[in-house]
């Protein structure tokens, strides 16, 4: 019984769709589906690797972490995507952790079982290396992000990367935690929260209902502009306004409030004399 319904789950997975019923059979015998709740660790990081996992509900995160504790986040995975198979390919041990963001159901593939069919279905092998260039390409993207965009760029990617098209608009429909974000773009909670508020008072983004949140189209065009300096942001929330581009010195700049915004206070984080965009303190 529990091998039917292991079949049922794989021919329902894009990764094994096209294989034949002897083939799925095979891979079902080799396979167990786990559930797991929000917050647990699938995989460690360093761990020896003896089985590919396949999302087949939720949500969860790959991330890794230093000796002190800090964790940055590679990616989010959704419903049909799979991790795993890199330290099935190569023996080498787990390269990150994977932990559940909501509660999720897995697909649990021996290693045995994996590599029969990568000797048996060339198609397999092609589906594999095409989600290992996928991540590639994504691991170029985030290179670029954090060695080119500011912080406020960098949010706005992660904002864009989670958005999809809803009609007219682009919205955000999972809640982004401001500290997962933080770990996505290398910058601290305070910071993104700055951020994220700034975004809203300008109009970039508005709240919604549960978390969710809606994408102006000027975010798009925030992100592609060309210039370091946007005039919108260079210090629009003070009470007196300086044109973009100039630098203001800290004993001409207003005080910063604690919440880094709002009447008489400049969107900014911290006292150099330099906009928002360009502000290496915080980039």
């Amino acid at each position: 019984m529990a091998q039917d319904e292991n079949k049922a789950f794989l021919k329902r997975v894009a990764l094994f769709s096209g294989l034949t019923d002897s083939q799925i059979e095979r891979l079902a015998a080799g396979s167990v589906r786990r559930s797991f709740p929000k917050g647990r660790t699938i995989v460690a990081e360093g761990e020896p690797s003896q089985s590919l996992y396949v999302l087949l509900s939720g949500r969860a995160k790959v991330q890794r972490s230093d000796t002190e504790g800090k964790e940055v986040i590679l990616a989010v995975l959704g419903p049909g995507e799979c991790f795993g198979e890199m330290s099935l390919i190569d023996d080498a041990p787990r390269s990150a952790s994977v932990i559940t963001i909501e509660s999720c159901d897995f697909m649990s593939i021996n290693k045995e079982s994996f590599k029969a069919i990568l000797l048996s279905s060339p198609e397999i092998c092609m589906r594999i290396m095409k989600g290992l260039v996928k991540r590639l390409r994504e691991a170029d993207k985030k290179i670029e992000t954090l060695a080119l965009l500011d912080v406020y760029g960098r949010v706005a990617r992660v904002l864009l990367d989670f958005s999809e098209q809803v009609g007219n608009d682009r919205v955000v429909r999972n809640k982004l935690p401001r500290q997962e974000i933080a770990k996505m773009i290398g910058a601290s909670r305070e910071m993104v929260s700055r951020v994220m508020k700034g975004l809203e008072v300008e109009g970039y983004i508005v709240p919604m209902p549960e978390g969710k949140l809606m994408l102006r189209e000027k975010l798009s065009n925030y992100l592609s502009a060309s210039s370091p300096c946007s005039s919108s942001w260079c210090w629009s929330a003070t009470t007196r306004a300086i044109p973009a581009g100039r630098m203001p010195s800290s004993r001409a700049r207003p005080a910063i409030s604690a919440a880094g915004s709002g009447p008489g206070s400049p969107i900014s984080c911290c006292t150099c004399s330099a906009c928002p965009r360009t502000c290496s303190r915080c980039s």
